[in-house]
């Protein structure tokens, strides 16, 4: 998206006779020869924004005052003569999914079979995606570490369980329902760290995945060397959450959630997915709800 349409498109959409003066506006303000320098804000007559209005509307296909901005390069390059305007990322709208074991990933609405080799993720659009023929499917958090989905060690249960990226645009709430909607055994590989916890407790899944050296009966010092105690301390919040959760639903987890979250808090924890897989830790499954 252009700064400098945004900056216009603000102005104009607001009513707005001034505004404050930083380098953007100085661009604008040299570029199309308006605006009255006071001190740190720039003011504009009613004639001067007219015109401004025009000429931006001219250069850029859209109206800035009102003009809707929407879709894909390819979608705005309907209405506009800049498609760079769109706001939408390339992949956002995707769901990115990978199968462990060369397994096949079925397709909404076709015969057609899409296979994933060590360091292939593919992008599926959600009105294709289908959990058909899948009895597990892990999500995880990280992006980056989608990419290595193939590195982890995963429990031997999990042979075969598809492979989700919990998406950070459009794709989060599409993958979201498309999970709720499902009856499929649900596995959240977050990072290991009471805002991984609360988030898998509240986003309905079945079982979360944690390194095996985390339920080691030893003291802290195991953990030093991928541990990031900081982070830990920066999530006080999310662990209160936890602990609220457990208080006013006793009954509904398991003792070894519980056993995850206490050693958490007794020994600080938090050990991001990347480190997982630089240290090449491995994984064990805990049950969520009784």
């Amino acid at each position: 998206m252009s700064v400098k349409f945004n900056a216009i498109k603000r102005v104009l959409e607001k009513g707005l006779r001034s505004t404050t003066y930083n380098q953007t506006w100085a661009k604008i303000c040299h570029e199309y020869e308006i605006g009255r320098v006071e001190g740190k804000s720039v003011h504009f007559t009613i004639s001067e924004l007219q015109h401004l209005r025009r000429v931006v509307n001219d250069e850029f296909g859209i109206d800035p005052q009102g003009g809707e901005i929407s879709g894909d390069r390819i979608a705005l390059a309907h209405s506009s003569l800049n498609e760079k305007l769109s706001k939408q990322s390339v992949f956002g709208s995707l769901i990115q999914a990978a199968r462990l074991n060369m397994q096949p990933i079925s397709l909404k609405g076709n015969d057609h079979k899409l296979y994933t080799p060590e360091g292939i993720v593919s992008c599926i659009p959600p009105e294709q995606f289908t959990f058909e023929g899948v009895d597990s499917v892990i999500v995880l958090e990280n992006g980056t570490v989608m990419v290595h989905w193939a590195k982890f060690n995963y429990p031997v249960e999990l042979t075969g369980a598809l492979i989700t990226y919990r998406g950070h645009g459009d794709n989060l709430p599409l993958l979201n329902n498309l999970l709720l909607e499902s009856n499929i055994t649900k596995y959240a590989f977050f990072d290991c760290d009471p805002s991984g916890v609360l988030m898998a407790v509240k986003g309905g899944f079945d079982y979360l995945l944690v390194p095996s050296a985390l339920m080691l009966p030893m003291e802290a010092p195991h953990l030093i060397p991928f541990n990031n105690e900081v982070k830990f301390h920066e999530q006080r919040d999310s662990l209160e959450g936890l602990h609220n959760e457990f208080s006013r639903n006793a009954s509904l987890y398991t003792e070894s959630l519980r056993d995850v979250v206490n050693s958490l808090t007794d020994k600080s924890v938090a050990i991001m997915q990347e480190h997982i897989l630089a240290k090449g830790l491995s994984l064990t499954v805990v049950k969520i709800r009784n």
